[in-house]
């Protein structure tokens, strides 16, 4: 502080920063930061954290004498994680909150919900995850953002700058949404994993200079095609080698979405292996393979609506 404040808020965190280290220890790893103990919100605000082995963790289930319904609680605002090990790594359920934090090259953040092994309900007892107004630079890692075992998380208004793994791995996914994010440099998948007919949904998002790998994969256990893939006010552009946007089992929609210079290796952009296919108001433009197989829709087996779309100066044919 200066002194001068009058509250927590009006200090400078860039100005005057709080910087919270681990240390080494004597097995060579850099210990734990904070542990969280269930049904007590634990809060982070205004902090620069590093030099973790993990920065705040639940103790493992069968240490923590859990019970069911009990759930750990954290929110984190105005942080800047970097240069570490794992940010956070939690073994049960959890309702985690971010905002206007700052990540940079660290593992991924591990979250699994094993509320069933206590006799719950993995239904309704799952973590739910949300980050609203920060950033990810990953630039220069190779490991994933997330990793999720039952949960449902939605990124709002983030800037993500990634080439490493996939970006969200999970298993069990309860849905997820993306929205008003701007994602660079993705040289792995957005999201992949298995879900149980859950709401898969981007909203007002910018995607560029991604390759090498499909950005979407959808498998919803059971072959369930009630909870489509939403993307809406949507742009894909100025990319080279990429693979597919989307490939799933589960229907499929996409409205007021611009896909411009794209060049594809793969044999096609949307791949489809169960449910309805709804494209309206889009725009298709600029669009190239590499591969004379390559087509923007593939293994279309459900009813099809295309309306109000534009589609030109396209190498690859429509279907």
């Amino acid at each position: 502080f200066t002194g001068s404040e009058t509250s927590l808020y009006a200090r400078d965190i860039q100005l005057n920063k709080t910087v919270l280290k681990g240390f080494l220890q004597t097995n060579g790893y850099n210990q734990n930061i904070f542990y969280l103990k269930p049904n007590k919100l634990f809060t982070l605000d205004g902090f620069e954290v590093t030099e973790f082995g993990i920065a705040v963790s639940s103790y493992n289930p069968n240490q923590a004498n859990l019970q069911l319904g009990d759930r750990y609680k954290i929110t984190v605002n105005n942080c800047n994680f970097h240069d570490s090990s794992y940010p956070f790594y939690f073994e049960h359920s959890t309702d985690f909150n971010v905002t206007n934090t700052f990540f940079k090259n660290l593992y991924s953040f591990h979250i699994d919900s094993k509320t069933s092994s206590l006799g719950g309900n993995p239904l309704t007892d799952y973590s739910i995850i949300k980050f609203t107004n920060s950033k990810f630079d990953y630039s220069d890692s190779n490991n994933g953002i997330m990793s999720c075992n039952n949960g449902q998380f939605d990124i709002t208004n983030c800037v993500i700058n990634y080439s490493g793994n996939y970006m969200v791995s999970f298993s069990d996914c309860r849905g997820w949404k993306l929205k008003g994010c701007i994602i660079k440099g993705l040289r792995s998948s957005v999201v992949s994993g298995s879900f149980i007919s859950a709401p898969q949904i981007i909203e007002d998002c910018v995607f560029e200079d991604f390759s090498n790998h499909t950005l979407f994969y959808s498998h919803v256990l059971g072959l369930s095609t009630d909870q489509p893939f939403k993307i809406s006010n949507t742009i894909f552009k100025n990319s080279l080698n990429s693979y597919e946007i989307f490939s799933g089992n589960n229907s499929f929609e996409l409205d007021h979405v611009t896909l411009s210079n794209v060049s594809f290796s793969n044999n096609n952009v949307f791949s489809f292996y169960q449910g309805s296919v709804k494209i309206t108001n889009s725009t298709f433009e600029n669009l190239s393979g590499n591969n004379n197989d390559c087509t923007l829709m593939q293994n279309v087996t459900g009813n099809t609506k295309i309306d109000n779309v534009i589609y030109k100066n396209n190498s690859i044919p429509f279907l």
